[in-house]
Order: structure tokens, then C-alpha cells, then sequence
């Protein structure tokens, strides 16, 4: 368990600071993983972690809309009338989605990825895999969404604080409400590596929004990007500590 949250600090590090719209972690965690797990149980393994976070984070974000938001803002009203009728069409389609993957259908095409030679083969049935862990094992699946949903949810911990702090009196709400808006803008520029810019000047945006001072949401922005860069380089330096060893120990070509 101490290796698998080491690895998932270092591929932070890796996605944060790196421009790779947050898939180059992801590959450092498979590769973390070691050869004593095959590569497809590795491979999967980290898709349907990164599949069941971006499913927290689309959860957290609706409910925040819906019901963080809604008659707050009345030019957001809308947005939040759409973010409940989106709640109910997601719990419908991933019930609908648990019944489809449990025919045999879905285990035919597992079947037929596995009669494909290299990792063609793994590759065209990791979508059928992934459907078999969800028809299998949904409860799992559900904790990992909640387990990524409560790490979302705990930033608003952070957010009041640090609003505290600047001196900006805000309660638990108003710092839910700041962060769902935060997520908002982060998932539309998840691109930018090591949100450089954008934390600041989304979280300029989302105090006006709310009606706070600008002011204090750019020197908030600055006080969470210090955070974050400070974590994203302890899991960088970590990953470079962790593959020195195997770099250092290929063996050199002889010299003449």
C-alpha cells in the first residue's frame, strides 16, 4: 500500500509538470508497477484508476453546479439546471451500462482481443475489460469514485483556509462554491502544464464570479499554485530518485 501511494505521488509529479495533458504519469505509474505484473493487468489498472477520477471529477463538479450553485448566481441558473438533469442521466446510463456489461457479449469480445497476437491484442479488448470490471466488481469501481470524489471534496478544507487566511471571511459553502468553479476551469484547461497562468487567473475569475474581491482570488491562486508546484516537484524528485538505480545499473558498452 506505501508503494502504491508513492507511485501515485510520482505520477502527480510527472502529470503536473509536465505538457502531457496528464498522461505521462500514467505511463510512469504502469511502468512503476514493475515486470512481476503483466503489462495488460498494469495498463488496465492504471486506465480504470484515471477512468474512475475523471468520473469523480465530473460528479463533484455536477453536484456542485446543481446544488452548490443553483439561485446563487442567477446568470449561472441555467448551468445549474443542466447539472441536475445531467446527475440523473449519468445515474441512469451507468445502470443501464452496469446491465449491458454483464451479458455475454462483452466477454465474447474479451475473448476475441485475447486471440490477437501481441499487445494488439490486450489493447482492442481493454475497453471489454474495463466494462468486465464494472459488471464484475461494480462496488470497487463505485469506492474509487468515492475515494477521488472525497480527495475533490477535501480541497474545500484547503480553500477556506487559505481564504482565511488572506483575510477573506468566507464560509463552507462560499469555499465548496469556489471549489466546483475552480474544477470547472482546471478541466477546460487541463492542457496547460503546471497550470501555469491559469491558476491565477481562474482564480481571479471565480471570486468575481462569486462577487469576492479579484484581488484576493489572484493572491489565493498564487498561494495554491505555491502547493501545488511544491508537491508536484517532491513527486518529480521522487520518480528521478526511484529510476536512477535502474539507469545506473544497464551495462556500458566496452571501450577499445
Amino acid at each position: 500500500m506505501r508503494d502504491l501511494l508513492a507511485y501515485r505521488i510520482m505520477g502527480d509529479g510527472v502529470n503536473y509538470l509536465t505538457p502531457s495533458a496528464t498522461i505521462a504519469g500514467e505511463f510512469a505509474r504502469a511502468n512503476l508497477l514493475g515486470d512481476g505484473v503483466p503489462l495488460p493487468v498494469r495498463v488496465n489498472g492504471v486506465v480504470a484508476a484515471k477512468v474512475t477520477q475523471g468520473a469523480a471529477q465530473v460528479a463533484f463538479i455536477a453536484l456542485g453546479l446543481g446544488w452548490g450553485l443553483g439561485g446563487l448566481v442567477p446568470s449561472l441558473e441555467p448551468w445549474a439546471r443542466a447539472a441536475r438533469w445531467f446527475c440523473a442521466a449519468a445515474a441512469l446510463g451507468a445502470g443501464l451500462l452496469w446491465l449491458t456489461a454483464r451479458s455475454r457479449r462483452v466477454r465474447e469480445l474479451a475473448e476475441l482481443g485475447r486471440g490477437v497476437p501481441g499487445w494488439r491484442g490486450w489493447v482492442s479488448r481493454m475497453p471489454a475489460d474495463l466494462l468486465a470490471l464494472w459488471a464484475e466488481h461494480p462496488w470497487r469501481v463505485l469506492a474509487s469514485v468515492a475515494a477521488f470524489g472525497a480527495g475533490y471534496a477535501w480541497n474545500t478544507g484547503e480553500t477556506w483556509l487559505i481564504a482565511r487566511s488572506l483575510g477573506v471571511p468566507v464560509d463552507w459553502a462560499t469555499a465548496l462554491r469556489i471549489e466546483v468553479l475552480s474544477n470547472v476551469v482546471d478541466a477546460l484547461l487541463f492542457m496547460v502544464p503546471a497550470k501555469a497562468g491559469t491558476q491565477e487567473a481562474g482564480k481571479t475569475l471565480v471570486f468575481g464570479v462569486l462577487g469576492l474581491s479579484p484581488r484576493a482570488g489572484l493572491a489565493f491562486g498564487l498561494v495554491r499554485h505555491a502547493r501545488e508546484l511544491i508537491w508536484a516537484a517532491a513527486g518529480l524528485a521522487a520518480y528521478g530518485t526511484r529510476i536512477r538505480p535502474e539507469t545506473l545499473a544497464e551495462p556500458r558498452s566496452a571501450t577499445i
